[in-house]
């Protein structure tokens, strides 16, 4: 999990993962669901999500 402001770029970064924390995860997915999504600082709009 974290986030990093990409100032030179203009973009939030924000890494997520299934840690187990949610009562209804799927034993399957935990620890091995992850992705990066990717905002627009200025209008707040995800780019993309890897």
């Amino acid at each position: 999990m974290g986030i990093l402001v990409d100032s030179k770029n203009n973009q939030l970064l924000v890494c997520n993962s299934n840690l187990g924390f949610n009562p209804s995860a799927s034993q399957e997915s935990i620890g091995r669901v992850a992705g990066l999504a990717v905002y627009d600082l200025d209008t707040k709009v995800q780019k993309s999500l890897l």
